[in-house]
């Protein structure tokens, strides 16, 4: 439980958390996949924005169709 109020806390406090809530909630339900871990920064890319606070990707949003896309591209 702790852990969801820390993340919470984070989103609600950080700049890029705010920035990639604004962008990820465009596309309708948001659903996440796990993937495996990938090396990447946190920032806006090419149609996307990216939230990695720990410099690696554990999770994607699922597209509309149902795909996962590339990861940190």
């Amino acid at each position: 439980m702790e852990v969801f109020v820390l993340l919470y806390i984070f989103a609600l406090e950080n700049p890029h958390s705010k920035s990639f809530l604004m962008k990820a909630n465009h596309g309708g339900e948001i659903i996440y996949k796990s993937v495996s871990a990938v090396d990447c920064t946190t920032g806006p890319k090419k149609d996307t924005y990216v939230l990695a606070p720990t410099g690696k990707v554990f999770f994607k949003q699922v597209s509309i169709d149902g795909t996962v896309g590339d990861i940190c591209k």
